[in-house]
């Protein structure tokens, strides 16, 4: 089987009814489209793919959707925009002055287009 992409070796919490975990799972990433779920010894062998990232550590959730917003954004969406498009220069004075620091898997250097949580 041909994937784009192969999250391999993290825990892998699916979404389906029986509500699996596989530790050492993977999860191939064809188009943009979920192909195959499975034990990353499985996958590896079974998944030819052009790039392979490493989640060994950290919780892969394949189909998650996040669909949470921030009420701040509606609030100060419209500040300083008669001096131009500052929005999101103000939301990054909001974050860095007024929230708690970034943690996570963006503190520990995991881009976030990889598709790994950090656990």
């Amino acid at each position: 089987m041909l994937a784009d992409t192969l999250l391999t070796g993290g825990t892998v919490i699916t979404m389906d009814p029986a509500r699996r975990v596989i530790e050492a799972g993977a999860v191939a990433v064809q188009d943009g489209k979920i192909v195959a779920i499975g034990s990353a010894s499985e996958l590896t062998e079974q998944v030819e793919a052009t790039e392979i990232i490493d989640c060994t550590g950290h919780v892969i959730f394949p189909g998650l959707v996040d669909v949470h917003a921030h009420a701040g954004h509606g609030l100060i969406k419209t500040m300083g925009m008669h001096a131009g498009d500052r929005w999101e220069a103000i939301c990054g004075e909001v974050y860095t002055q007024i929230s708690p620091p970034i943690s996570g898997a963006r503190k520990r250097g995991l881009p976030p287009s990889s598709g790994c949580v950090s656990a």
